[in-house]
């Protein structure tokens, strides 16, 4: 998922997603979707909060919560590889 409709989970307000992400929402409590996440998209994360005041408390909360229950996908320069990382 880009990152865009991660940021609101660590608490930066994203204009624009929020009928997106109630879909999603939806998608991923009846299981019919998985939700994956990139390295990338936490370092963009850390980017956006390291020029802003935020509550420490939420994103701890938030980043405990895409790492529990979204998948990881680990890349490379040629590959995209989930689950584990490349080797």
């Amino acid at each position: 998922m880009g990152t865009t409709y991660i940021l609101p989970i660590v608490g930066i307000n994203v204009s624009g997603v929020e009928e997106t992400l109630s879909i999603l929402e939806k998608l991923y409590r009846s299981k019919s979707v998985e939700i994956f996440y990139t390295q990338f998209s936490i370092l963009e994360i850390i980017g956006k909060l390291s020029r802003l005041d935020y509550d420490r408390r939420r994103v701890e909360i938030g980043l405990k919560a895409i790492r529990s229950r979204f998948k990881m996908v680990y890349t490379n320069n040629k590959r995209i590889y989930r689950g584990s990382r490349a080797t």
